[in-house]
């Protein structure tokens, strides 16, 4: 189990970090909330552990809603405190954390969220659940149904499911004549249809060059 933690407080976080070295989880502490970032981009981990007052509240919510968006709702996030007056919990839930810690901890209440999150990914079938690729990128394909494609991006279907945040690459130059014949996407959005049993996605053009970007507007302009 792979575990990211943020924190400028040592005495805060030591008896966090030692309470979780005896699960066997894998740990990755920083006070700094940019490298933090990063690190959770590129390490697929099971849970977040974000110190509320590490930065301003405002960048601590935000970054919290980007975790929540780019990795879903499996991984556990939580926010920790030395006490109630650092933190809002209802703030805190809002943004997506699970829990909000108030030292001293609670070890039990956690290893409840632990073990719950543990049981909820076992049920899964095997290539839903969590891939601990140690930060190498993982390669997967997925059949899917071309709806439409835009200025920013496609809307496609399928029978898999694809995790929120997801990064992969779509070959585009065989419907439509652009030079670069793979393009980077990210997947903003999902919707189950019952009737049909389809995930509906919507997912945007990622770090796609500008004149990429115009071919692929002209192109379409010229298809309509």
């Amino acid at each position: 189990m792979n575990v990211q933690i943020l924190s400028n407080n040592q005495e805060l976080v030591q008896p966090l970090i030692s309470y979780l070295k005896g699960t066997q989880a894998q740990l990755y502490v920083e006070n700094d909330a940019k490298v933090f970032f990063k690190n959770s981009a590129e390490n697929l981990s099971h849970a977040f552990f974000i110190q509320s007052d590490c930065e301003s509240l405002t960048n601590t919510i935000d970054m919290i809603k980007d975790l929540r968006n780019f990795f879903g709702s499996f991984p556990l996030i939580f926010s920790f405190a030395k006490d109630n007056r650092n933190i809002n919990s209802t703030v805190f839930l809002n943004a997506g954390v699970d829990d909000c810690l108030i030292a001293p901890f609670d070890f039990t209440l956690l290893e409840n969220h632990l073990r719950q999150s543990l049981q909820r990914e076992s049920f899964l079938p095997i290539k839903y659940r969590t891939i601990p690729s140690g930060g190498s990128a993982v390669k997967i394909q997925r059949k899917i149904k071309l709806q439409e494609i835009n200025s920013s991006g496609v809307h496609f279907r399928s029978k898999d499911f694809i995790p929120r945040g997801a990064l992969f690459k779509l070959s585009l130059s065989k419907l439509i004549p652009i030079k670069d014949d793979e393009i980077d996407l990210k997947l903003i959005s999902s919707h189950l249809d019952e009737e049909t049993d389809f995930y509906e996605y919507y997912a945007e053009f990622c770090q796609v060059h500008d004149q990429i970007k115009k071919e692929i507007r002209f192109c379409l302009k010229n298809n309509q």
